[in-house]
């Protein structure tokens, strides 16, 4: 809707970007350099199939790919929170409603 690029019907989460840079990493040998493209996001669209019951991507249905170096991928199959030490929503749980005392 917002870039010339046709998205692929069957894919439940698109991304709409726009060109920002190319940063090319040397490879040993030179013929093996790995390219990132960067770009900024104009517009996502998600299907509702793709979304849970708190309103959040189903990431563990979707099943997406990593690249993990080699030739190795991985599909995600869990997801786990951690949260950073001392931030005010790890204290609001530790204090939970128990007066001051944690949980």
């Amino acid at each position: 809707q917002l870039v010339a690029p046709f998205r692929v019907a069957e894919s439940p989460v698109h991304i709409e970007c726009k060109y920002h840079m190319t940063l090319r990493l040397p490879g040993d040998p030179p013929s093996e350099a790995i390219d990132i493209i960067f770009g900024q996001v104009l517009g996502v669209h998600i299907d509702d199939a793709a979304i849970n019951e708190d309103g959040r991507v189903d990431v563990t249905a979707l099943k997406p790919l990593s690249r993990l170096g080699y030739m190795d991928y991985l599909a995600v199959e869990d997801i786990f929170e951690m949260l950073p030490p001392g931030s005010e929503e790890v204290q609001r749980r530790l204090m939970g409603s128990s007066g001051g005392k944690p949980e």
